[in-house]
């Protein structure tokens, strides 16, 4: 279930450079609610801040430690052993490392120094042996989510990796512990939409696509939640209201027409929304204008939705 967020509880602290001073705004124009402060770094500087950036420790200050990259050559983080660096890539510095049981690797410095990666990868075996002797449930399905959400995480070797821990997307520390702590905060929920929805049809789902697991940013959801929330969404305006395009051909595609028709008008074709929603695939009946003449086709409940056409033809985002 979603958690309330306490807006104030970061005011006064300090993480990394930064000092956060008041609350500024909220801004949901990317479809999810992001928290702006007000910050004050170290050197002095002071400016804005998403609440994400600075409590994942994504962002460590105002931008003047981003031109005083120490070389980490030496250190140690975790099981890993920083051999020399290796390359860079949008922005990142890679390193080669060596890990305790000696096998060798290339990780990101922010995952090494930030503590997302310990290990080549086997930390997260070790830790899900571990389990499956203790609590019981290793057969279960929701066991298995937790461990897919630390491989992708936590482990370079994990083909998601990129897309996940790669990116910034981490694990809260309770939930990476152990299991238990992960089920504690969402075992209940998940049996619950299990017998509402059936339980291979719901899966963990971010609130905030680009934050990483903890129980204030995940929820179980059905596939359709999950395609709603993807990072590379299309959304479109209609009489003022935001939708995804998923959830536009929903609620109003005429019968008869695919969503990958939708899709493909809007996008690659660059149609305006309510023609791409109305336009039949017949092609003795395809038309690139929704006019009065031609909406006579529709049934009556689309042409009352549509009945005013200035509000239609509105340009969408």
């Amino acid at each position: 279930m979603k958690s309330k967020i306490d807006v104030n509880d970061i005011i006064g602290k300090t993480f990394n450079e930064i000092t956060v001073l008041s609350y500024s705004h909220r801004d949901d124009s990317r479809g999810y609610p992001r928290h702006f402060y007000n910050c004050k770094c170290s050197c002095g500087k002071e400016f804005k801040c998403i609440r994400n950036q600075i409590i994942s420790n994504k962002t460590k200050s105002c931008g003047h430690l981003n031109h005083v990259i120490k070389d980490i050559s030496g250190n140690k983080y975790g099981r890993l052993k920083v051999i020399s660096f290796s390359h860079t890539k949008n922005g990142r510095s890679f390193y080669n490392c060596i890990c305790d049981c000696g096998k060798e690797c290339i990780i990101a410095r922010d995952a090494l120094v930030d503590g997302r990666t310990k290990s080549c990868g086997c930390y997260s075996s070790e830790v899900h042996s571990n389990l499956r002797k203790s609590h019981g449930m290793s057969k279960t399905r929701i066991f298995r989510i937790w461990q897919h959400i630390l491989g992708r995480c936590l482990n370079p070797n994990n083909d998601a990796y990129s897309r996940y821990g790669g990116r910034g997307i981490f694990v809260c520390d309770e939930w990476e512990k152990s299991f238990e702590n992960f089920y504690n905060d969402m075992g209940e929920e998940y049996y619950r939409m299990a017998e509402i929805y059936g339980e291979s049809n719901i899966s963990i789902n971010r609130i905030d696509n680009n934050d990483g697991y903890y129980k204030a940013n995940c929820e179980w959801a059905t596939q359709k939640t999950q395609l709603n929330n993807r990072s590379n969404n299309v959304y479109v305006t209609i009489n003022g209201i935001r939708y995804t395009l998923l959830e536009a051909y929903n609620n109003f595609a005429i019968p008869g027409l695919n969503y990958a028709a939708v899709r493909d008008r809007y996008v690659r074709l660059q149609w305006d929304i309510i023609t791409a929603l109305t336009t039949p695939i017949d092609p003795d009946h395809v038309t690139h204008e929704y006019t009065e003449t031609n909406a006579n086709k529709y049934t009556r409940d689309m042409r009352a939705f549509y009945f005013d056409f200035n509000l239609i033809k509105d340009k969408n985002e």
